[in-house]
């Protein structure tokens, strides 16, 4: 019950409310009654043979006790010493009956005594452990009233620094008072600091707010000025830049009209020679035939025969040293027109620049000054239009160096340029390009290139008549419709389409046509199968209105909402109805041999 009693001395010292033997977790009341339950306490064997056992086990240990065991082996010797041995010719003894009560056995006088002292010896055993263990509990208590002085003289100890403790404390928590009104004086003082500071702060944002206002104000001036400076050096550099492509063209054409008259005197210089050679030649044969009519009848006219056979010998090496000469010249002739080519494209690019800084240049409203212009007389002779062998109501476009146009469309936003057509013979003119047809360029040349039977009559572009688009229609009181095809498309369309339309041109006998003029007109890309049964052509149809041919660019909608301006166009006064383009996808181009050996061919159809 030892093992109880400290239980119980724990739970009284510990505030845990946990069993010191099993661990359970028990209430403050309900834990005493579980140690008088509890199974796991250690109790001493109640046969004392000398074994701490739980309590629990106890009853299987009275069971299996070696005392128990050592009482039923003593019992057993004693009985076996004191029965008599049998006698093996008598008869067995008949069997005893059983006995319904105990009766002691007999023991021997020194088992007992034997069995006494070793029972006194563990008694004396037991006493010793026992007196041991109570000088041991007397050492520990000895031990725990000393730590129990310690703790009691710690305690003082602690008391004593609580009571300093708490004084310091008070003293802290005077000076905290102390400090927290000293804080808010200050605090006060602060605030009232701050407005002041604050007030300052606003009329120095408001006198900064000013002085960045006059600064930006004299920005905004000189960013005007600097503007209009640079706006006028621009305008002196294009000036400079116009006059100096002016004199290029000038001495350009200059040069060329020299050669031409060189040429044209050589060709025509030559072309008699070789009309007289004919000549002579005709005299020769018509001589020979009369010589041989007479040969038989004179035998000196054979001599003479021979002599004149001689001379025609002479001439035919003359005609064709002639003839390579006429040879010669058509190759000078075909690098003429390269250079002619090249001069074309110069003009072209003067053509863009004029355009584009006609604005600036030209008179108000963004009308340009044609009367000031410098352009040379031969130039400004070749600004005029002309419509020939123009087809009607049906034109199928060839467009050779698909990929190389493409190209270009891409990098410098080139337009394309088609023939002009009408829809009749007399009737009205469209057109699908930018630039304009020159029979005077064409004529020019001719007079170089007719008299030896190639190319005659042919047009050519002429680029120079675009320089002076608006005044030639000034000039005639005639108003023109510019239709433009974009490889590359336009505005959103950029880089995904090809943009095409088609716009009517005042012509010359718009006078005796109905106005307002309504016009459909189918535009198809063609396929190009080996078989054209299989052709797959793309149709677009495009609805075409224009009220009458007069010089102002009427439209059906006074909306200026429904108008756009062609930022495409290098007339940037042109301004071109919505809805009037057809967009083909590039992706469409490579289904099917819609370009075929760098080819593609677009047909147009007037519907009457």
């Amino acid at each position: 019950m030892s093992g109880e009693k400290g239980a119980r001395a724990s739970v009284n010292g510990d505030a845990s409310n946990a069993c010191y033997f099993c661990n359970e977790q028990f209430e403050l009341g309900q834990l005493q009654i579980h140690l008088k339950q509890c199974g796991s306490i250690l109790e001493q064997c109640p046969l004392r043979c000398g074994a701490w056992i739980q309590r629990r086990h106890r009853d299987t240990h009275v069971r299996e006790c070696p005392r128990v065991r050592r009482r039923g082996d003593l019992g057993e010797g004693l009985q076996g010493t004191h029965a008599p041995a049998p006698d093996p010719a008598s008869p067995p003894p008949p069997p005893v009956p059983p006995a319904h009560t105990w009766t002691p056995n007999a023991v021997p006088i020194n088992d007992c005594v034997s069995y006494l002292e070793k029972e006194v010896a563990a008694i004396r055993l037991s006493m010793s452990e026992d007196t041991h263990q109570k000088s041991t509990r007397v050492g520990e208590m000895d031990v725990f009233r000393n730590r129990l002085s310690l703790v009691d003289e710690r305690l003082e100890h602690v008391v004593e620094s609580l009571n300093e403790l708490r004084a310091a404390v008070d003293e802290q928590a005077r000076r905290a008072s102390d400090y927290a009104a000293q804080l808010k004086r200050d605090t006060d003082s602060v605030q009232l600091a701050l407005q002041e500071l604050q007030g300052q702060q606003m009329s120095t944002a408001l006198r900064l707010e000013t002085t960045v206002n006059a600064l930006a104000s004299e920005r905004s001036e000189r960013e005007l000025l600097e503007t209009a400076l640079e706006h006028q050096d621009s305008r002196l550099r294009t000036v400079d830049k116009l006059a100096s492509v002016v004199e290029y063209v000038r001495a350009a054409v200059e040069e060329e009209r020299a050669k031409s008259a060189h040429s044209r005197a050589v060709l025509e210089a030559e072309v008699d020679e070789a009309r007289r050679s004919s000549r002579q030649l005709a005299q020769l044969a018509a001589l020979r035939q009369d010589l041989q009519a007479q040969a038989i009848a004179e035998q000196p006219a054979l001599d003479r025969l021979a002599v004149v056979e001689v001379s025609s010998a002479t001439v035919r090496a003359e005609v064709a040293d002639m003839g390579a000469r006429v040879e010669a010249l058509a190759r000078d002739l075909r690098a003429l027109s390269k250079s002619y080519l090249k001069l074309r494209t110069e003009l072209v690019d003067f053509q863009s620049k004029v355009s584009f800084d006609g604005a600036e240049l030209g008179g108000d409203n963004g009308e340009r000054d044609y009367t000031r212009t410098t352009h040379p007389p031969e130039v400004l002779r070749c600004i005029y239009v002309c419509y020939v062998d123009i087809p009607t109501g049906h034109l199928i476009w060839r467009i050779d160096n698909f990929a190389a146009r493409m190209k270009e469309a891409r990098e410098n936003d080139v337009v394309l340029s088609s023939p002009i057509f009408r829809t009749s013979k007399y009737g009205y003119t469209l057109k699908l390009t930018k630039q304009f047809t020159c029979r005077l360029c064409a004529a020019a040349v001719s007079l170089l290139l007719g008299r030896i039977g190639r190319w005659s009559g042919r047009e050519i572009a002429c680029p120079a008549l675009s320089l002076a688009r608006s005044a030639q229609a000034e000039r005639d009181n005639e108003s023109y419709f510019f239709a433009e095809l974009h490889l590359n498309g336009i505005g959103k369309w950029r880089g995904r389409h090809l943009t095409c339309t088609v716009r009517l041109l005042g012509g010359r006998y718009d006078a005796l046509l109905h106005w307002p003029c309504d016009l459909s007109v189918n535009i198809i890309l063609k396929d190009q199968p080996g078989d054209r049964n299989q052709a797959m052509d793309i149709i677009k149809n495009l609805q075409l209105r224009r009220k009458s041919s007069s010089k102002r660019h009427d439209y059906d909608s006074g909306d200026t909402s429904e108008t756009t301006r062609s930022n495409e166009a290098l007339d940037k006064t042109i301004i071109q109805l919505k809805r009037q383009y057809i967009f083909i996808p590039h992706t469409s181009l490579d289904k099917f041999e819609y370009v075929k050996n760098d080819v593609i061919f677009l047909e147009f159809i007037v519907n009457q």
